[in-house]
Parts: C-alpha cells; structure tokens; sequence
C-alpha cells in the first residue's frame, strides 16, 4: 500500500527566529502533525494485524493465519507439519484435515474414518494417518469418498470397505483430494501395492469369492462346498491351500481357465493345493500338490448319453442297458469309465478307437467294479489300465 503520511505538509522552517510569527502557520505544523501521527498509528495497527511475523509482537501472541491467500515464488527450507494424536480410538474416528497434516491413531477396536474440512474445489489436500493396529481383529474401514487407490489395497474388501491387516503394527496411508472431499484417493506408504500381495492370506467360506487382494486362500471343509475366483490382473500370482478336507471337497469355479472346459479346480484331500497365475486374460496353473482335479473329476451317467470329457471320470449308475458314446479328446488326455452298480450292461460306442484298424469301437462293462483307463495319443484312445472291460 501507498502510506498517507505527508512529511511536507509540515513546514520545518516555521517558525522564522528574530521575527514576529503568524501563529497560524503553529496552527497549521501541530494540525499536520498530528494527521500524519494518526496516519502512522492506523499503518502500524493495520500492518500489526496481516503481515507474517517471526515471533509475536510485545503484549500479544503469533497468529500466522495466512486465511487461504496465496503465496508464490518462494523458495523453502527446513519446513515441517504439525502432528496430532487422534483421542478417539475405535468406532467412528473424525480426522480433521485443519487440525494438521500429520495424524496418529491407536486402535483399541475397529475404527471407520470420516474426514473434516479438506480444502475447497480447485485447491489440492492432503493429510498423512499413521493407525497403530494393536489387534488383528481391528479393522479400518473408509468412507464411501474413498474410491481411487484402492484397487491394489492389501487387506481391502470393496464390499463393506474395510481394510484387513495380517500382523499388528504401524500402518502410514496418505488421504488426497481436489474437489473438497467429494472424491479422495488413498495411499499405502508402507506396504506392497502390486498383485502379489505378500504376505497376506484368507480363510475362505463355503459359497465364498476368492479374494483377489490375498495372496493366499485357505479352506477346511465338513462336506462337499464351492468357491469362486474372478478374474485378477496380469501377472498376478494366487494360491488355493486345502488346510483339512478329510470330509467332503471344495471346488472353486475359476471365470477364466486357461485350461478350458467348466473351469473347475477340486482339492479332494488335505494339504493339496496349487498355484496359480493370471496371464493375458487368463488363469493357469503353474504349480499343483496333492489330490488336485481340473474341471470336475466325475460324471454320474444313468441313461443313454455322451461321456463328458471335461471330467476325470465317468460313473455309470443305470437300471437297465446303456449305450453311450465317446468323442474325441486332446494330446494326453486320460478318460476313466467305470460301472458302479450290478443292474445291466454298459455299452461304450468310440469312433476313434487305438485298438481298432477302422477306429470305430467298443467298450463293454458288464460286472459291478468293472472299469477301464484310456488316454488320447496321435488321434486315437488307447487303453492304459483295465479291470474287467471288454474291448471289441
């Protein structure tokens, strides 16, 4: 600003010695004088009241309240944000984006977070929360603002929008935004964010989905349950663990196969497992221990119909005579056929058969527990294991 202090509105050579004096012009200097001292008293004040001091004036206190102006072409050094214990330790936690930007939480139970005064549209926030998780029951769960950065969040269930956490211990997440909260992306500071997601795992339930943000899922089974996998993303590794399935089985139905078929893995005993990897849309299985079946591992067949290949095996349960009939396989494939009840016979018509000249055979179950293996090589099915089948 432009001060209105006038110094030569006071004549300094007034008055003039050796002569008698108007007394207007003393009139004149005191009345200047004291306009430019009220002039001077209101700049001071004024200046006392905005500018931004080192250390607060005589008889008052430091209030740097800058009230959202901005400040530009400066060149900083040595700067540092104010921390803020957070007093409420579970339920629903207020984190007040003016009080600092740095805030610390200790968990005594789970929290769900709730943010307060971000700065307005077109002006960018941020705010840095260390949550001390002193329980692995704990969890934190964010606000529905929430929506960006959390695709690859360890632990995070998009569902009920609870963060998950497999060991106790210090957890930093940065919070920002640019339109007042409206819409806030997360950041975890001190954890992995690629689609390995090491070390973290999951207890998976019947009817469940295997999570995509856990390397691991891990089940036990009291009967015959199923899961689901969804797709993951490119190169993401995922491993499905059968801790105890001494009853029943699990069978994940996967969306993607890259096996192909009903997309079906079954783990049929304890401590089978396999390894899995999404690769170009799709997932393959780069490592199987243990009583692990790809695509279901039976077919219950009754009366006349096609043997399913996408199966291991193929049970006949008739009460009368049955024909059935076997297509063509891929490079490998191994078939079990199999009669499980003594009611008739079970005729098996191929039309590529390996011990026929023209390809066209028979195979024919006659007696309860008769069964028969066969693998498709160069085109044809070949016997690889009998017990009591008839080939013609």
């Amino acid at each position: 600003m432009t001060s209105q202090i006038n110094p030569n509105n006071i004549d300094g050579a007034y008055p003039v010695a050796g002569q008698d004096n108007n007394s207007q012009g003393f009139r004149d200097n005191f009345t200047n004088t004291k306009v430019n001292f009220q002039y001077a008293e209101d700049e001071i004040n004024d200046l006392q009241a905005k500018v931004v001091l080192k250390s607060a004036l005589t008889g008052s206190y430091l209030d740097n309240n800058m009230n959202d102006n901005l400040i530009y072409a400066a060149r900083i050094q040595d700067f540092s944000a104010s921390k803020v214990t957070v007093t409420t330790t579970s339920g629903t936690v207020q984190i007040n984006y003016a009080s600092g930007h740095y805030q610390t939480v200790t968990t005594s139970g789970s929290i769900s977070l709730s943010f307060l005064n971000f700065p307005t549209t077109g002006s960018y926030g941020w705010i840095r929360l260390q949550i001390y998780v002193t329980n692995l029951s704990h969890t934190v769960t964010l606000p529905a603002t929430v929506t960006l950065g959390v695709d690859h969040l360890q632990g995070y269930d998009s569902s009920t929008k609870a963060i998950t956490f497999n060991k106790t211990g210090y957890y930093e997440f940065e919070f920002t935004t640019s339109n007042g909260g409206s819409t806030i992306t997360i950041f975890d500071l001190n954890r992995n964010m690629d689609p390995i997601f090491l070390p973290s795992a999951q207890n998976l339930d019947p009817l469940g989905a295997v999570s995509l943000t856990k390397t691991v899922s891990y089940f036990t089974t009291s009967g015959t349950e199923t899961a689901t996998l969804a797709d993951g993303l490119d190169g993401q590794i995922k491993t499905l663990v059968a801790v105890n399935v001494s009853a029943g089985s699990m069978t994940v139905t996967v969306a993607s196969p890259g096996w192909g078929g009903a997309g079906k893995i079954t783990f049929a005993n304890n401590g089978s497992s396999c390894v899995l990897q999404f690769t170009q849309g799709k997932w393959f299985a780069v490592g199987v221990s243990g009583t692990v079946y790809f695509n279901d591992y039976s077919q219950s067949l009754g009366v006349d119909g096609a043997i399913d290949l996408t199966t291991k095996a193929t049970y006949f349960t008739q009460t009368g005579p049955l024909t059935a009939t076997m297509g063509g396989g891929t490079n490998g494939m191994t078939k079990t056929l199999m009669l499980t009840t003594s009611s008739s016979t079970v005729t098996v018509n191929i039309g590529y058969a390996g011990w026929k000249a023209d390809g066209a055979g028979v195979i024919t179950l006659s007696d309860i527990g008769s069964a028969c293996s066969l693998q498709w090589v160069n085109d044809k099915w070949y016997c690889v294991g009998n017990n009591g089948a008839a080939f013609s």
